[in-house]
């Protein structure tokens, strides 16, 4: 006789009749398979149900606010300086930039999570390194897998100032989070300080804006100054709040 086949799904709701019908049915079909054959049928139990647990594990270690703030540094950047190119433009330039930047974004953070478990024992146990839901090396895989998918995509636009971001970004990240010998510059106030300023005022939206700007750019327009200017405030407020 062909195996019982169990099918368990917790969020399908069954009637009780239907379901005490469908038991009785299955010992009905037991104990026929018993005395014919003298032993007992063989169960397979497939489950269906999702692993939640490992999804918002996933999602806290892309760092949700830092994605949030990579878009909408990509997305003001691409209208600020595509402001006069028509829209179904603007959004080719925007998918261009902004799948690798997100990308990027999570490689840099992971790996920051990966050098930082131990502290983030202490300070954010919630992160799924410092909690031992991710191993080291399943940190860095999805490190190495979220910079593949950046620069591969980077790559296709042939955009040098995109490729450029990607680059600078990724390599500031090894120098404020890896811990080697001449690197994790995060130990360092003055270093790791410079390393947030180079990248969220200047490298995101100068690169950014230079990516999606129609023509070659001579002199820097006040609009980017200004906001470069505002970031540079901000990011030295975070580098302050860091290094206490």
């Amino acid at each position: 006789m062909a195996p019982i086949l169990r099918v368990h799904v917790p969020f399908l709701k069954i009637s009780p009749s239907k379901v005490a019908r469908r038991e009785h049915d299955v010992s009905t079909y037991e104990a026929v398979h018993v005395r014919k054959t003298g032993t007992q049928p063989r169960v397979m139990s497939v489950s269906t149900s999702v692993d939640y647990h490992g999804v918002s594990a996933l999602v806290r270690f892309t760092r949700p606010h830092t994605v949030l703030g990579t878009v909408t540094s990509v997305c003001s950047m691409t209208l600020l300086a595509a402001s006069h190119v028509r829209i179904f433009d603007v959004f080719g330039i925007l998918g261009q930039a902004l799948l690798p930047a997100v990308f990027m974004n999570i490689a840099i953070v992971g790996l920051n999570q990966v050098y930082d478990k131990r502290i983030d024992m202490v300070n954010k146990p919630y992160l799924p390194m410092a909690s031992g839901e991710f191993s080291s090396n399943t940190g860095l895989l999805l490190v190495s897998a979220s910079t593949a998918v950046a620069f591969t995509w980077g790559a296709l636009s042939e955009s040098t100032a995109l490729i450029s971001t990607l680059l600078v970004s990724l390599v500031l990240g090894i120098l404020y989070s890896v811990d080697l010998k001449v690197l994790r510059w995060k130990r360092f106030p003055l270093l790791a300080a410079g390393c947030i300023l180079l990248v969220r005022a200047l490298t995101v939206h100068v690169g950014f804006f230079l990516h999606a700007s129609p023509q070659p750019i001579n002199i820097i327009p006040p609009s980017l100054m200004h906001v470069v200017a505002v970031m540079t405030i901000y990011s030295i407020v975070i580098a302050i709040f860091k290094a206490t």
